[in-house]
């Protein structure tokens, strides 16, 4: 079998730096394999390999540009400078009015899931049936904030122009001045901020399990005292999950600086785990027709999260290794009664 496939979002409308739309968030599959039954029926196999794509998921980021667009404004102000001032209009368009966020203005990253999926249903008897599956998968995300890197490229000869001449946030280029230089806030304005919305570019997605499996059984008696009785179980296991990288430092030439450096994730550092998950639940179940057959009763008690730890875990690592913690679910006892009429 193989397949593929197309969809996307009917997000908010979004726009970029300039105005422009931003596309809505797309994505693709592509899915292939072979499945095969033995035995009557009774073993079901299923191997199937997978991509999806995702473009133009929204990401939470900005780098703080509008502001010091603001910034460097009321410095040419500030230093009688006001007629050099232009930067981008509503309309996408050179003006010299003052810098205005575009309403909706968002920024983008895009993200690809691989993996390879094997399923198994077996049924030995007519009433003992299991499923299980084997999972391996790689999820990494990239382009992380187009639209800044976009905007900050067209917007570099204008920028760096001041930052040669040494202009100052209060509009002098006076050595002795305690105003901070344009450069100096625009680094740690925007580009530190900027160099922290893009430090996972091209890395794996935090809090996924490279490989993972499961298991579902189920056995019901259908005769006997036991008749309408079933119990089954559900475990799960995961491997280490990645929470966090080493870190680096990466030189960044944009907006009109040169080799500005950042600190971003390098996964050929190190890279932090979790232990593996083991985890499950069990359940019971009778049924029986009572009240000459007109009113089915249930009643079924399941526990899950019987094998996994409880109290804090590690969910997320710093790039010095110190972990980032939260409370693991709880263990959870429900017992349920119904009629049906």
């Amino acid at each position: 079998f193989a397949n593929r496939s197309e969809n996307f979002a009917a997000t908010s409308p979004r726009l970029d730096f300039f105005s422009n739309p931003i596309p809505p968030i797309t994505g693709r599959t592509k899915e292939y394999g072979l499945g095969s039954t033995f035995f009557g029926g009774k073993l079901d196999l299923k191997l199937a390999r997978f991509e999806t794509s995702q473009l133009y998921a929204s990401h939470n980021g900005g780098a703080n540009i509008a502001n010091f667009e603001t910034t460097l404004y009321n410095a040419l102000v500030l230093a009688g400078r006001a007629s050099e001032w232009n930067t981008f209009g509503l309309n996408g368009q050179p003006t010299n009015a003052p810098y205005q966020v575009p309403s909706g203005q968002g920024t983008t990253k895009d993200g690809i899931a691989k993996g390879t999926t094997l399923e198994i249903y077996f049924q030995p008897a007519q009433n003992w049936n299991f499923y299980a599956s084997v999972d391996q998968l790689k999820q990494t995300a990239s382009n992380f904030n187009r639209e800044a890197t976009a905007f900050l490229n067209a917007r570099a000869p204008y920028y760096k122009k001041y930052f040669d001449q040494g202009l100052r946030v209060n509009g002098t280029t006076d050595a002795i001045s305690s105003s901070d230089l344009l450069k100096t806030n625009f680094a740690n304005s925007v580009l530190s901020r900027y160099g922290s919305e893009i430090a996972s570019e091209g890395t794996s997605n935090r809090g996924v399990a490279p490989y993972s499996a499961k298991l579902v059984g189920r056995y019901g008696f259908s005769e006997g005292s036991l008749k309408g009785l079933s119990i089954g179980t559900n475990l799960r296991w995961e491997s280490g999950k990645v929470v966090g990288y080493g870190t680096a430092t990466k030189n960044l030439s944009i907006g009109g600086v040169e080799n500005y450096p950042v600190i971003v994730s390098d996964p050929s550092s190190r890279e932090y785990r979790t232990d593996p998950v083991f985890a499950g639940g069990a359940f019971a179940s009778y049924s029986r027709r009572i009240f000459s057959n007109r009113i089915r009763w249930k009643v079924q008690f399941n526990a899950q999260d019987l094998f996994s730890k409880v109290g804090l875990r590690v969910i997320a690592a710093n790039g010095d290794g110190s972990p980032v913690w939260a409370m693991s679910p709880s263990r959870a006892y429900e017992l349920s009664n119904s009629f049906e009429f």
